[in-house]
């Protein structure tokens, strides 16, 4: 399952993704994504697009999301 949300969101989002913690959890995951850009605006957008990707696959509870901007 999560290989397969990590590609939609790689496809979809244009955005490197991961599997970044608990890999040999069956009911638990940790996914990153990481892209560039120039406008942060632009960054908190793609960020929000990933969040509600994710989110709304129904076999998905999202315990917590943090985000970065540099």
């Amino acid at each position: 399952m999560v290989h397969g949300l990590r590609d939609r969101a790689r496809s979809r989002l244009k955005v490197s993704a991961a599997e970044t913690a608990f890999q040999g959890e069956m009911r638990r995951a940790e996914v990153s994504i990481a892209f560039v850009s120039s406008d942060a605006t632009l960054a908190r957008s793609l960020l929000d697009r990933a969040d509600s990707l994710i989110a709304s696959d129904p076999r998905v509870y999202v315990l917590e999301t943090e985000s970065e901007i540099y």
